[in-house]
């Protein structure tokens, strides 16, 4: 591809991050302290340009940095689909989030220098419900968002998504 004047910044890596019930996954899909985040790699390839922020929108164009994911919204997903790891729970898992009366489940931040986190609510019943084997995986788009990068001349990226993954814990002391 040949680079011209004010082509748009570029998104250069595959985007996922993963919480826990422990708040602490498995060292094995993370490398650092901060296991539940992952920096954003963009590039505006235009002398004198570059990445300013990154952003979370939605399909109509409205900017987020914060990202509620609710119980309600989780059911729809499992409902529709069968993205449950460890099936024999997840008809219990369905019912947990129809039936809860923590809301949030999880937050999903993007800050304006690229660090994307995900914040699991520790309170929530459907994450304590989660058993050790079970795994929910699903993307930003189901939630109706992507994320993009901006460079200094109101230019943007195309839209990414992000791989979410919900992991269980044991709960035996």
């Amino acid at each position: 591809t040949i680079q011209g004047t004010n082509d748009r910044p570029i998104i250069l890596n595959e985007l996922e991050v993963h919480g826990t019930e422990d708040a602490m996954p498995d060292a094995s899909y993370h490398v650092g302290e901060d296991h539940s985040s992952v920096m954003v790699d963009g590039k505006d390839y235009d002398r004198d340009d570059h990445v300013e922020s990154y952003y979370f929108v939605d399909e109509k164009g409205n900017i987020e940095h914060n990202i509620s994911i609710t119980a309600e919204v989780l059911a729809l997903i499992i409902n529709n689909e069968s993205w449950i790891e460890g099936k024999e729970t997840s008809h219990a898992l369905l019912n947990v989030l129809l039936n809860t009366s923590t809301k949030e489940v999880a937050t999903l931040k993007l800050t304006s220098d690229g660090k994307l986190t995900l914040e699991v609510n520790q309170d929530s019943e459907f994450i304590q419900a989660l058993n050790r084997d079970d795994t929910l995986t699903f993307n930003l788009s189901d939630l109706g968002y992507h994320v993009v990068a901006e460079d200094t001349k109101d230019s943007t990226s195309k839209r990414e998504d992000v791989k979410l993954v919900l992991h269980g814990a044991d709960d035996a002391c």
